[in-house]
Formats: C-alpha cells, sequence, structure tokens
C-alpha cells in the first residue's frame, strides 16, 4: 500500500534565483516546506526569509564549509542573523561540501542534517516523478530554487496531494 510513503520536500535556496517563485508555487498550493537558506549569504535575502517564516516554512541552512569547526562556526553565526532577521533559528542543516566528516561533525554538535534521497535538482518533470513513484518507503526530496525547480514544483505539490503520498513537512522533531 503506497498510502505509507511519507514524504518529505526540501528547497535549497542557495543554487537558483527564484526563491519568490518557490514561495508562490507553494502558497498556491497551501503547502509549508523545509527552506534551506545559505548560511552566508542570509543578509542578501532578508525580506524572502521574512516571508518564510510569515507563511510557515520551516527554515534550514546550507553550509559549503570545508571543516566541521568551520561549518559550526558559520551556522552559529548564521542562525544568529536569523535571529535578528526573523526572530527565528534553526537546527537543521545541509553541509554541501560533501565531506561525510562535516555532517557527522555537525551531528555530533546537535545539528540535524537534511539528508534527501531523491535530488530533483536537474530532473525534468516526468524524471522525477517517474522516480517519486518507485518510492516504497520514507522519501525526502530535494528541489532548488532554479527556473526548472520552480517550474516542476507544482507538478509536485499536485501529485503529493494524491492519495499514495504522505506529505510532511520536516520539522525538527520528524528527522
Amino acid at each position: 500500500d503506497r498510502k505509507s510513503v511519507r514524504t518529505y520536500l526540501a528547497v535549497r535556496c542557495d543554487t537558483g534565483t527564484d526563491t519568490a517563485g518557490v514561495l508562490d508555487a507553494l502558497k498556491a498550493e497551501g503547502r509549508a516546506a523545509l527552506l534551506l537558506f545559505p548560511a552566508d549569504g542570509l543578509a542578501d535575502q532578508d525580506d524572502l526569509i521574512r516571508r518564510a517564516v510569515g507563511e510557515g516554512h520551516v527554515l534550514g541552512l546550507t553550509t559549503d564549509a570545508a571543516t566541521p569547526a568551520e561549518a559550526l562556526k558559520q551556522l552559529e553565526e548564521a542562525n544568529g542573523l536569523l535571529a535578528h532577521i526573523a526572530l527565528t533559528h534553526t537546527a537543521i542543516a545541509l553541509p554541501t561540501s560533501g565531506d561525510a566528516a562535516v555532517a557527522a561533525g555537525l551531528e555530533e554538535a546537535g545539528w540535524l542534517c537534511w539528508d534527501g534521497d531523491l535530488d530533483g535538482a536537474g530532473l525534468g518533470q516526468n524524471e522525477l516523478l517517474r522516480l517519486l513513484e518507485a518510492r516504497q518507503s520514507t522519501t525526502r526530496i530535494t528541489l532548488d530554487n532554479s527556473e526548472n525547480g520552480v517550474r516542476t514544483l507544482p507538478r509536485l505539490l499536485r501529485a503529493l496531494r494524491g492519495d499514495p503520498y504522505d506529505y510532511r513537512v520536516a520539522v525538527e522533531t520528524e528527522f
């Protein structure tokens, strides 16, 4: 029974330029998601961060730091800025360096690391939906804020509306 396919969605807001389009698509479907903003670029997206928080989205941070110590420093500084921008903080991170030691170090320090198992960045809508249909249990989809991601998001959200999927927002208690 595919009703048991628990589905989470995160959108990286550090790879493209259309975070407003992501927020518009989510709002049109009445959905919230985990939005991953770059730890080193929050000041440039302050209005979008406030909008995301106001619309009920969960925030996380991406870090491209090469070591666990650098990542922790970057994330803690970003949390300070999040507190200033939107009176919030996060414990969810996506290390993007590709070094497993960074993720391990963050988790040891109490951070929850997003671990998507279906990367929709660069995939066409049909390919993403085909891969999603093959899932038999929990899946964590990662999209980005590129033009392709924004174009794909409405169709994905409509597909997740149906009975086969149990769509949930990736909150800290779900990790």
